[in-house]
């Protein structure tokens, strides 16, 4: 989050219990005071895992943080040998003192660390340690012994560990990697004194690829970003066009570049005519070492190796391995559209990664949809032509067998087109392809999605993958299920209704979805289309909710859910209320009733 010269500032103090002297550590360094990680509600960490601003206390423990935004925070308190703490923290432009802050006791796992032949773990291989609970709830950084004339780490301390509680010691390294020694899968600790010593032996993690594209014209050029540098011994080291070839293509690679760091190849390709998708392989040797293919005291260099598929009708694809207890941004290249992930986004095990793809493509003249992911494809074919995107489509895709439901909201940033004037009046929708509809996604944290004029962009924090547009529309689901009724028709359900957040099960093609209040079923006969709108009357006949759904096509069903409130944004009264749905002139009156 940004920090601001016109905002507020927040003091306190953080003590022990016990009155000791605090330590904490800030990536590997341990020194006095506590350490403090602040992140604003609503936004996802980026620079690191736990916060995007951390910090540490004066010796004594008193703080003070200023030029905050105003807004909630989450606080996070950590000290070497106590356990944690969370506060959430609200700023609002002026001075707050948060007073003093108490940390109870923790145990401690510590211990030596090494390579498998026994050598020091050199700096790059470690840039952190972290104690994490397997579902990521819990994250407490540890400190590091370094050796300044080896460039090499020794020895770690983890300390502020709850009793009875499992842990796993990760390894971060420079490279974004978390590795997961085996001795180190199931940590637990019997009491808060507890002082446990577990020496490690650190395994390189095997180096992974990333690629993405950008389509410029007809030319696609494509970047292979390495976990490791790539090796730099043999005369063929230097030759890029050694280490990307095509695997399935009937173009042409032309302009290889490597980058001084030895971690980006960059190459050009150009399609064969007609071509509409073509496969690259990326594999060289890299300066991670492999100490398990052969004896430790003479490891070799482990191969990088992978195998992207790329479309010509997208406009970019982004594709990355990632470590679920660090997170990662997958960007196109070119704009603001991005997708950050933060640590234990997914549903599985801490030292669980992933391979994630995010790709995006654009409907126009020209794109075949031959040259589109299938699932991009599904989505495009089921827009309804009176209601064009307003956006790109971006599709996230994940392995098989990888839960689509996120165990913490991802973010997801779309580029609206260039046309549009009123961003407020887009919303951002999911494509189902077990209904073919499409369907309404609120922010995942109840907050307000956050544009950006300058690069013509919206976030929305989402809870789930898929394939995403935006579109002008506010019905709850477009598409789908064909109406082939004479007559416009509109009921709610359940009815009567309560103002509690609900799952509802459609029966006309929409899924199961989750509203506050009630569900409202549109079905648009087949000689009619047009704008939609919703109003509800009190029992007096006083309009009390407008809402606007949007364009309706011809011939099909939509949802809409009302979460009983009125245009002020306050819960409406038990009682009865009439709905009434407007589609090109047409009207229909429903009853609902409403007990609180």
């Amino acid at each position: 989050f940004a920090l601001t010269t016109a905002a507020g500032t927040a003091t306190g103090r953080v003590v022990a219990s016990d009155g000791s002297a605090l330590f904490s550590s800030l990536g590997a360094a341990e020194s006095a005071g506590a350490a403090l990680f602040l992140q604003r509600t609503g936004v996802l960490p980026v620079d690191d895992p736990l916060a995007d601003l951390s910090l540490r206390t004066d010796p004594d423990g008193r703080f003070t943080i200023p030029s905050l935004a105003t807004g909630t925070y989450r606080l996070v308190v950590t000290a070497t040998g106590l356990a944690s703490l969370t506060r959430s923290i609200a700023l609002t432009g002026t001075t707050v003192d948060l007073g003093t802050m108490t940390l109870s006791g923790g145990g401690t796992v510590s211990g030596s660390l090494r390579l498998p032949d026994g050598s020091p773990v050199p700096d790059d291989e470690l840039r952190a340690v972290v104690a994490t609970t397997p579902d990521l709830s819990e994250y407490v950084y540890g400190s590091l012994t370094r050796d300044a004339g080896a460039r090499a780490s020794t020895a770690y301390k983890i300390g502020g560990l709850r009793a009875g509680r499992t842990y796993r010691v990760l390894l971060l390294s420079a490279f974004d990697e978390a590795a997961m020694p085996p001795e180190a899968a199931a940590v637990v600790l019997t009491s808060t004194s507890d002082a446990r010593v577990l020496d490690l032996v650190v395994r390189p993690a095997a180096p992974t690829v990333s690629a993405r594209s950008r389509r410029v014209g007809t030319r696609e050029t494509v970047e292979f970003q390495f976990s490791r540098p790539l090796r730099s011994r043999a005369t063929t080291d230097s030759d890029p066009s050694l280490v990307v070839t095509t695997a399935a293509a009937s173009g042409v690679l032309s302009g290889w570049s490597l980058s001084a760091d030895r971690r980006r190849l960059t190459v050009d390709y150009d399609p064969g005519v007609g071509e509409s998708s073509f496969t690259l392989r990326a594999a060289a040797p890299t300066t991670a070492l492999d100490y398990d293919a052969i004896s430790p005291s003479a490891p070799r260099e482990r191969v990088a190796v992978a195998t992207a598929a790329f479309f010509t009708g997208e406009t970019g694809a982004h594709g990355a391995v990632v470590a679920n207890a660090v997170g990662a941004v997958l960007a196109s290249e070119g704009d603001a559209g991005r997708l950050v992930l933060p640590r234990g986004a997914f549903s599985l095990d801490a030292s669980s990664s992933v391979a994630v793809n995010l790709r995006r493509a654009t409907l126009s003249t020209g794109v075949s949809a031959a040259s589109l992911p299938s699932a991009l494809r599904a989505a495009a074919a089921a827009l309804p032509s009176s209601l064009p995107a307003q956006s790109d489509f971006y599709e996230i895709e994940l392995p098989a067998g990888v839960p689509a439901t996120l165990a913490r909201p991802a973010q997801l940033t779309l580029v609206y087109s260039s046309g549009i004037v009123n961003p407020g009046a887009l919303n951002l929708y999911w494509y189902n392809p077990g209904s073919g509809q499409y369907v309404l996604q609120p922010d995942a944290l109840g907050s307000a999605p956050a544009y950006d004029a300058a690069s013509r962009s919206v976030t929305y924090n989402i809870g789930h993958f898929s394939t995403f547009v935006l579109l002008a529309s506010g019905a709850g689901s477009i598409g789908g299920a064909a109406n082939s009724g004479a007559d416009l028709e509109a009921y709610n359900f359940p009815n009567p209704f309560d103002l509690q957040i609900k799952t509802v099960t459609t029966i006309h093609g929409a899924g199961a979805q989750t509203i506050r209040g009630t569900m409202i079923r549109v079905a648009v006969p087949p000689n009619l289309s047009g704008q939609g709108k919703l109003r509800v009357f009190d029992s007096v006949g006083r309009l009390i909710r407008t809402i606007d759904m949007g364009a309706l096509s011809a011939g099909q069903s939509y949802y809409q859910g009302w979460d009983g409130a009125n245009d002020s944004g306050r819960e409406v009264a038990s009682g009865l209320y009439i709905g009434q749905v407007e589609v090109g002139g047409k009207r229909k009156s429903f009853k609902m009733a409403v007990i609180k």
